[in-house]
C-alpha cells in the first residue's frame, strides 16, 4: 500500500516537473511593448513640450465685420497651411471664409465640437504619454506641431501631416452617433470610428508613422499588408496600454472575430493564390475600407489584410529581437519580412 501511494507522489511530481519544463520552453515571449522601463522614459518626459492649438477658436471668435484683421494678428501663429502670408488682402477668400463663418451648419458642427471638447488637455496629456515613447525610439527627431480645425469633409483624412505640422480635422471626431456624419452621407462603418478616443492614436496611425516609412510602391497585396501592418506595429509601440481593438479601429465584436477567424483568413489568401497578387479588386478585398470583407461572412470586419499584416509584423520582430522598430520601417523587402516572420496562425 505504501509502496502505491510512493508510487502515485512520485508519479506527480514527475507530471509537474515536465509541464514546468514545457511551460519555461514554449511560454510566450514577452510582447516587446512592455520592455520600456519608466525609468527610461522619465527623464525624456520631463524635457517634453507638445504645443496644440485650436484654429477653429481663433477664427470663429473674430468679429465678422473685422475679419481680415482679426487673420492678420492670427499670422505667424499658425502654419501656411491654414494661414497664407497676406490672404488677408484677398478680398475673394476673405468674403469666402465669412460666407463659411456665417452658415448656420457651420455653426452648429462649431458649437458641436466645443460642446465635445470644451478643452483639449486629456488630448494633449494622451499626446504626451505617446511622444515620451516616440522620442524614445526616435530621440533625434523633432517633435511635431499640433493644429486643430474646423469643419467635417468626408473626402480627406481626419489628420494629415504637412512638413513638421499635424493637422487634425477635430470635427470627425464628435462621437459615431454624431447627426452630422449621416448628414454628410458618411457610411456607419467609417464614422463609428470618429470618437475622441481615437484623436490621439490617429495622430500617429495616420500621420507621425509617416515620417519613418521610406517611398515604396506597393505592388502585392503582401506590400500592402505589411505596410498597413508596420503602422498599427509603431502606432501601438506608442500606445502600450490602448485596447489592440483601439489601434487597428475595431469594435470588440470586430477584433474578436479576426482574432478568431485568422487562421482561416490566412489560408484562404494562401490557398487562392492572392498574397502575390497585383489585382487592384484583390488589394481592395482586404485594405479598402468596407462594412466587411465580401470573400466572408458578413459579420467579419472589413481591412482584414491590415489586420494580418499587423500579425505578421508583430510575429517578424517576436522572431527577430535585434531588430530595431527604425530597422523594421525601412526594410521594404516583403519578402525577407514575410519568410523572417514564421508567421503560422493556430486554428481556433
Amino acid at each position: 500500500m505504501k509502496k502505491r501511494i510512493w508510487l502515485i507522489i512520485i508519479i506527480g511530481v514527475l507530471i509537474a516537473l515536465v509541464f514546468c519544463l514545457v511551460f519555461f520552453i514554449y511560454k510566450p515571449s514577452t510582447d516587446r511593448k512592455h520592455e520600456v522601463k519608466k525609468t527610461e522614459l522619465a527623464p525624456i518626459k520631463e524635457q517634453l513640450s507638445v504645443s496644440v492649438k485650436r484654429y477653429e477658436e481663433d477664427i470663429f471668435a473674430i468679429p465678422l465685420d473685422s475679419l481680415s484683421a482679426g487673420i492678420q494678428r492670427l499670422y505667424g501663429h499658425y502654419p501656411e497651411e491654414l494661414i497664407q502670408k497676406d490672404v488677408w488682402l484677398d478680398r475673394e477668400m476673405m468674403e469666402s471664409l465669412k460666407a463659411y463663418l456665417k452658415d448656420q451648419v457651420n455653426q452648429d458642427i462649431y458649437k458641436e465640437t466645443m460642446k465635445i471638447f470644451p478643452n483639449l488637455d486629456e488630448f494633449t496629456a494622451q499626446l504626451e504619454n505617446a511622444l515620451t515613447y516616440y522620442q524614445y525610439y526616435y530621440p533625434e527627431t523633432a517633435i511635431p506641431n499640433f493644429y486643430t480645425f474646423p469643419g467635417i469633409d468626408a473626402y480627406i483624412p481626419t489628420v494629415l501631416l504637412v512638413n513638421n505640422n499635424i493637422l487634425i480635422y477635430l470635427g470627425m471626431y464628435l462621437g459615431a452617433d454624431c447627426k452630422w456624419y449621416g448628414k454628410f452621407d458618411i457610411p456607419k462603418y467609417i464614422s463609428e470610428r470618429f470618437d475622441k478616443k481615437y484623436l490621439s492614436i490617429d495622430c500617429f496611425k495616420k500621420a507621425l508613422v509617416y515620417q519613418h516609412l521610406p517611398d515604396k510602391k506597393n505592388l502585392t497585396l503582401l506590400d500592402y499588408m505589411i505596410h498597413e501592418g508596420k503602422k498599427l506595429y509603431f502606432t501601438e509601440l506608442m500606445f502600450p496600454n490602448s485596447p489592440e481593438q483601439d489601434i487597428i479601429g475595431y469594435n470588440e465584436e470586430k477584433f474578436k472575430w479576426a482574432e478568431k477567424y485568422q487562421y482561416d483568413v490566412w489560408n484562404y489568401i494562401i490557398n487562392h493564390d492572392e498574397l502575390f497578387s497585383k489585382s487592384d479588386k484583390v488589394i481592395g478585398v482586404y485594405i479598402d475600407e468596407s462594412p466587411f470583407t465580401k470573400v466572408f461572412q458578413s459579420n467579419s470586419p472589413g481591412r482584414l489584410g491590415t489586420f494580418i499584416g499587423w500579425q505578421l509584423i508583430k510575429s517578424y520582430m517576436k522572431n527577430n529581437p535585434d531588430v530595431t522598430l527604425e530597422q523594421l520601417m525601412k526594410n521594404i523587402d516583403s519578402q525577407d519580412v514575410l519568410n523572417k516572420s514564421r508567421y503560422k496562425p493556430i486554428r481556433k
